[in-house]
């Protein structure tokens, strides 16, 4: 489900209040913050959600280039990319800026030589420049000696703004995010059909109304996520080397 259907249902849900009371810059407003909580809440199962890939193509000898990804949030890894399907792609360490120039045995990697000669790098880092979001550069090191490439994949920040049309995730679900923006939009509206007087008793029944609903879509939600960290638990080794 797409983002202006979900607030054509918060609409439906508030029974169709004034188009100003809530107007709909307000109910974005509001959405993106819901929507946003959403997305972060995915992300606390340690599953890899909202996932994109960016190439990044390289000059001989430049090392720095600014990231060019849409909606880039935080690198995940990083592959060579070659389209001679005979050599095998590799994976390029991220490191920190100030370990950029160390030697990969001293950071615990490999060094690689002769293999994907095209492609050279041994350790690529992400930093920004100032304080200003989206501002992200990249620099790969060893300097290209000619014109590499790499895959980067990458998971997404956050919600653009406007992104009417942007579809969401776990549609089975969405339902929550209603009620969530609904609650949150309720003291903001208006209805033509109905005298002020009325409208603190009519706030007050569409809010036990939507709270009732938002708690059974809450558990649902939570059980969901519960079992999501259960699938990525992994075996550990204890000391002496055994495992359980």
């Amino acid at each position: 489900m797409e983002v202006h259907q979900i607030l054509a249902s918060v609409r439906a849900l508030l029974d169709e209040p004034n188009t100003q009371h809530p107007t709909e810059r307000h109910l974005w407003t509001i959405a993106i913050g819901a929507i946003q909580n959403y997305h972060n809440e995915l992300q606390e199962t340690g599953q890899n959600w909202d996932i994109g890939s960016w190439q990044l193509n390289c000059t001989k000898d430049v090392d720095e280039y600014p990231v060019l990804a849409p909606n880039f949030g935080k690198p995940l890894y990083i592959l060579s990319y070659n389209p001679d399907p005979d050599i095998a792609e590799r994976s390029i360490p991220i490191v920190d800026i100030q370990n950029r120039d160390f030697p990969p045995a001293l950071r615990g990697g490999h060094a690689w030589s002769g293999w994907d000669a095209e492609n050279s790098a041994t350790s690529v880092a992400f930093y920004g420049k100032g304080p200003l979001a989206g501002n992200h550069y990249v620099r790969v090191r060893p300097r290209p000696k000619g014109p590499d490439k790499y895959t980067i994949w990458y998971k997404l920040g956050p919600l653009p703004a406007n992104q009417l049309n942007t579809e969401l995730l776990l549609p089975e679900h969405h339902h929550l995010l209603m009620t969530r923006i609904a609650i949150a939009a309720l003291p903001y509206c208006r209805w033509d059909d109905l005298d002020k007087q009325w409208i603190p008793q009519k706030v007050a029944m569409l809010t036990q109304s939507l709270m009732f609903q938002n708690q059974q879509y809450q558990d649902s939600f939570d059980r969901y996520r519960t079992n999501l960290r259960q699938e990525v638990i992994t075996p550990r080794a204890l000391f002496g080397g055994s495992d359980w």
